[in-house]
C-alpha cells in the first residue's frame, strides 16, 4: 500500500476554494454528501455517487464534482478518496472519477474491513432515498426510527431498567455493532452486552435474541450498499429469513466446565435444534461468563479502536459513557 494522499497547507486549500468559486452553502451541502456516502455506504466509487446525486436532481458537473473531491482528498474528514493504486502496491491506475470513497474505518487499521466490505458488495444494487433522506446520514449517529428501533429502545427501558437516555446510548451502540459487523452482528451484539456486563435474565436473553434479529434484518449498512438485509431478499424474491431458534444438545457440553464463553455464545447462537426457553438460558449464562472475562481484559486506550466493533475510536465511542 502507498501512503495516503498527504493533508494541504491551508494555503494551498485557500486556492482552491477559490478556483472552484462555490459560495459557503454549497460548500456545506456536498461537505454532507460525502460524509452521508462514507457513512451509508462505506465505500462508494465517485462515478457511483455523481450518478446517484444527478438521479436525485442535482445539477452539479462532473469537472466542479471533483476539484470538490479533490479538496476533499486533502483534507481531514471521516473518509478518504483513494484509487487502486494507492490501495494495492500492484493496483492499477485509475481515472479521478474512478477513485473510491472510503469510510476512515475500514482503513484506519489496515485494509481487512476495505477488502471485506468491498467483497460483500460485490454484485448488489445501490441503494438510493431522496436527497432530504440521504443528507440525515451524514450525522454518523443517525438511524431509522421503527417499530423494531422502538421496541429494543423499550425493552432497554423495561426489562434492563434503563433511563430513557441510557437506552437511547445502549440503542445506538446496538445499532452501529449491528451495521460494522458483517459475518455475525448478532454474535457480536451479544459479545457487547457480555462485555458491558449487563445482567439478563434466560427470558430476557431469548427476547433480546428476538429483537436483535429484527434489527440485524431492518438495519441499513454499508456490506449491502445501503439496503437492509430484508430488502435485498425481497428484491430478490427471497422468503424473510427464518427466526432464530436456540438449541438444546448443548447441554452436557456446557456444563464440562471447560466451554470457552465467546465460542459457545457462537454455536448456540447458530444451533437450529434448540429450543428457545432453552437457547435464552444459555445465552444467559454465557453471556455471565463472557462477563468475567471481561473483567480480567484492561481498559483500551482512549485513542485506539473502541472493542464494541463500532470502528470508532474508543474516546468517540463506548469511552463517552
Amino acid at each position: 500500500m502507498k501512503p495516503f494522499p498527504r493533508m494541504y497547507a491551508e494555503r494551498t486549500l485557500t486556492r482552491m476554494y477559490r478556483k472552484l468559486n462555490w459560495n459557503d452553502a454549497q460548500l456545506g451541502r456536498y461537505r454532507q454528501i460525502f460524509d452521508a456516502a462514507a457513512n451509508l455506504y462505506g465505500i462508494i466509487t465517485l462515478r457511483d455517487l455523481l450518478a446517484l446525486l444527478h438521479r436525485m436532481g442535482e445539477t452539479v458537473t462532473e469537472e466542479d464534482f471533483l476539484a470538490f473531491a479533490e479538496i476533499m482528498r486533502h483534507e481531514e474528514h471521516c473518509y478518504h478518496i483513494l484509487a487502486e493504486d494507492e490501495i494495492y502496491t500492484d493496483g492499477r491506475p485509475v481515472e479521478p472519477i474512478d477513485r473510491e470513497l472510503i469510510h476512515e474505518s475500514l482503513v484506519e487499521f489496515g485494509f481487512e474491513g476495505y477488502d471485506e466490505v468491498l467483497a460483500a458488495q460485490q454484485g448488489k444494487p445501490l441503494y438510493i432515498p431522496d436527497l432530504k433522506t440521504f443528507l440525515k446520514y451524514a450525522d454518523e449517529d443517525y438511524y431509522e426510527e421503527t417499530s423494531v428501533t422502538k421496541a429494543l429502545r423499550q425493552f432497554f427501558q423495561t426489562a434492563l431498567h434503563r433511563s430513557r437516555k441510557d437506552a437511547e446510548e445502549l440503542l445506538l451502540e446496538t445499532i452501529l455493532v449491528v451495521r460494522c459487523e458483517y459475518r455475525n452482528p448478532m454474535q457480536a451484539a451479544f459479545d457487547d452486552f457480555a462485555r458491558m456486563q449487563i445482567p439478563m435474565t434466560f427470558r430476557e436473553a431469548q427476547q433480546l435474541g428476538k429483537l436483535l434479529k429484527n434489527l440485524n434484518n431492518t438495519t441499513r449498512n454499508p456490506y449491502n450498499r445501503g439496503f437492509t438485509p430484508e430488502e435485498l431478499h425481497q428484491r430478490e424474491g427471497n422468503r424473510k429469513p427464518k427466526s432464530i431458534s436456540f438449541g438444546a444438545n448443548l447441554t452436557a457440553q456446557f456444563s464440562d466446565g471447560t466451554l470457552d464463553a465467546r465460542e459457545w455464545m457462537q454455536k448456540v447462537m447458530q444451533d437450529d435444534t434448540l429450543s428457545d426457553d432453552m437457547r435464552g438460558m444459555l445465552l444467559a449464562e454465557l453471556m455471565k461468563q463472557q462477563g468475567s472475562i471481561s473483567d480480567k481484559t484492561p481498559a483500551p486506550s482512549r485513542n485506539g479502536l473502541c472493542p464494541c466493533g463500532s470502528g470508532k475510536k474508543y474516546k468517540r465511542c463506548c469511552g463517552k459513557k
